[in-house]
């Protein structure tokens, strides 16, 4: 038929045009429909139970005649022959006959024909199919349709019942709607399965409609007529794909504003894959993308632009582990295999937890000024320092936001060039814009007494952000972290599969000696920075902040009163995390973040304590290739 749909939810031979004509002018009544089914059925069961009796009748008479006069017959070798005349009896002497013998019901059943078994069989399953299978989905999308459709702007909106009714269809299925509940209760039961935090609240409800432009007749209109159109009142949104594609090839739209101008963010990004598309090596290189089913609302202007998609990364769990008494499961998103489970075995031998606490709080921005000489720069350097000038500037920058407060100044020249590094607190943000516009009002002021104050840069690389720094790993940036722990010496033979003197002498030679051979800059670790990216991926934090972020030293040193435990501390001076704002808000790391327990803007210390507790774990870990062959970390 016609009105039904094909596995996609589109009209068969794609005509949209007759289908939706169809929708409008018939609506049946679900109602009706089930009583006018119900009579038939009735119908249908009194003929049948009518030919039944009359047929049982006649042959329980005939059956029970001849055996009458076969036991009448005086002599046994007398073969006696059924009269013809049974079969011409009158109707009403078979019916006495037959309520004098009554035969069972089941008996009858037994007794039927094969006609009537088929008969049976098919009204059966033609009420079945009805019952459980047409007549609720009808009776569903029949419901939750009139009930979403505002009574007076039926017409109006035409063009989205149709796509609204089929995407109900398939999203309705595990819906149970009773005849006893109201018709309002039973869409609103629906819809509210529809609040799904990882699709865009208007995904499917306009997804039929353009993406049917490349099947519909007829050829795209000439640009003139599309340039006409969008700066008409239906606007670009009335275009049809090919043509909004053919306006953004011709520079009359611009790419990175689809999701503006279409006010459908899903739309734009699939327009956006189909004018990449020719300019890649592969056109079928996106194939393997993903792209629907995701809340772009939440990535607009926050977290990416000209987007085309949207890369799942596998995301694994570790725990649970013990921080200052408290127990977490920590998310870690990685590609790299074993990392999750040596990781995990890490944390089954810290027994004991960890004690953790947060050393220093501040985030940094350094600008860049010129001065005209070295002298007048080394007059802004002393200004700047004195107690009254900094109350000055600490004011101006504390006006920008409710959470970044100015802690302190330090100030490095190179000749009339000036730096100075700006030292705030920004709460549970990790706080880089926050200080950023701190600082913009801070120099606003600066410039006010010395006007000849050139401002060149608002970060001058005296930060240090994102690149490795000895400046970051001796005053640190952002948040400095410290922990230990004690893991019994039996926990370190059974589970780590080793000896607390190994441990300790391949902490010395491979993490202090060998990154000081190296030159590493906070590098006195294992492979702390596979630890940190993973949760970093897992919970929204930036991950090019691993640079600085997995500065970390390890130490191990044996312990207890016979030396027989191991007693290990992991101090990180610059973690750069965050709880709010940016990519925490999107659903998938916010749901990390509620895993942990920070999702709020009061346990951001929490977050900053299961980091370096998560490198205990691992850290611990990084044992002499021969005495954990399976390990492979080093």
């Amino acid at each position: 038929m016609l009105s039904n749909r094909c596995s996609s939810g589109q009209p068969p031979w794609q005509m949209k045009t007759l289908a939706r004509a169809m929708v409008e002018e018939e609506r049946p009544n679900p109602v009706v429909q089930r009583v006018k089914v119900i009579m038939s059925a009735g119908l249908l069961l009194v003929h049948g139970i009518t030919r039944w009796s009359l047929s049982l009748t006649m042959n329980t008479a005939t059956l029970s005649d001849s055996a009458a006069a076969f036991n009448s017959s005086a002599d046994p070798h007398v073969i006696v022959r059924c009269s013809p005349t049974y079969e011409q009896q009158s109707y009403e002497h078979l019916m006495k006959k037959y309520e004098d013998q009554e035969v069972p019901l089941p008996e009858r059943l037994l007794n039927a024909g094969l006609d009537h078994v088929v008969f049976m069989v098919m009204l059966v399953a033609l009420i079945i199919k009805y019952v459980l299978f047409e007549s609720q989905g009808h009776l569903e999308e029949h419901l939750i349709h009139d009930s979403l459709l505002p009574p007076n702007n039926e017409s109006s909106l035409h063009g989205k019942v149709v796509s609204t009714s089929s995407t109900l269809r398939r999203r309705t299925r595990s819906c149970t709607v009773s005849m006893n509940s109201s018709w309002e209760d039973s869409a609103a039961s629906c819809v509210e399965q529809l609040d799904i935090s990882t699709q865009t609240e208007s995904l499917d409800t306009v997804v039929e409609d353009w993406r049917d432009d490349e099947s519909a007749e007829g050829p795209p209109r000439s640009l003139e007529d599309c340039i006409a159109v969008m700066n008409s009142e239906p606007g670009v949104k009335s275009l049809t794909n090919q043509e909004i594609i053919h306006l953004v090839e011709k520079k009359h739209i611009p790419s990175y504003k689809l999701e503006n101008v279409l006010g459908d963010p899903v739309r734009a990004v699939y327009i956006r894959r189909k004018v990449v598309a020719p300019h890649t090596t592969d056109r079928c290189s996106m194939d393997g993308l993903p792209y629907d089913h995701y809340d772009y609302t939440k990535v607009m202007g926050v977290c990416c632009e000209n987007v085309i998609g949207y890369a799942p990364v596998p995301v694994g769990v570790v725990g649970p582990i013990m921080v200052n008494g408290k127990k977490f499961m920590v998310p870690m998103a990685t590609t790299e295999g074993c990392l999750v489970a040596s990781t995990n075995r890490g944390c089954r031998a810290l027994v004991n937890g960890v004690k953790s606490e947060v050393i220093r709080d501040g985030m940094t921005r350094a600008p860049s000024v010129r001065l005209p000489t070295a002298v007048r720069a080394m007059e802004v350097y002393s200004w700047m320092h004195k107690k009254e000038s900094f109350a000055v500037i600490k004011e101006a920058f504390n006006s920008t936001s409710r959470f970044a407060r100015l802690q302190d100044l330090r100030t490095g020249i190179a000749g009339r060039l000036l730096y100075t590094r700006f030292v705030a607190q920004t709460g549970d943000a990790m706080g880089m814009n926050m200080v950023s516009k701190g600082t913009e009002a801070a120099l606003a002021a600066v410039k006010k007494v010395f006007p000849d104050l050139e401002i060149l840069s608002v970060s001058g690389n005296y930060c240090v952000d994102k690149k490795p720094s000895a400046i970051n790993w001796i005053e640190g940036r952002g948040k400095s972290v410290v922990c230990e722990a004690v893991i019994p010496g039996k926990v370190v033979m059974t589970t780590l599969k080793t000896s607390v003197a190994a441990l300790v002498e391949a902490n010395v030679t491979k993490n202090l000696v060998g990154s000081s051979l190296a030159g590493s800059i906070g590098g006195n670790n294992a492979h702390a920075a596979n630890i940190v990216a993973a949760i970093y991926i897992a919970c929204g934090q930036d991950p090019a902040q691993v640079v600085g972020s997995s500065n970390c030293m390890t130490l191990m040193e044996a312990w207890g009163e016979n030396k027989e435990d191991l007693h290990m501390t992991v101090t990180m001076p610059s973690l750069e995390v965050g709880t709010v704002g940016g990519g925490t808000n999107l659903s998938p790391q916010s749901a990390c973040l509620k895993m942990l327990g920070v999702k709020d803007s009061v346990h951001g210390h929490a977050y900053l304590k299961t980091h370096s507790y998560i490198l205990t774990s691992e850290e611990e870990q990084m044992n002499p290739r021969h005495l954990v062959p399976s390990l492979g970390l080093i």
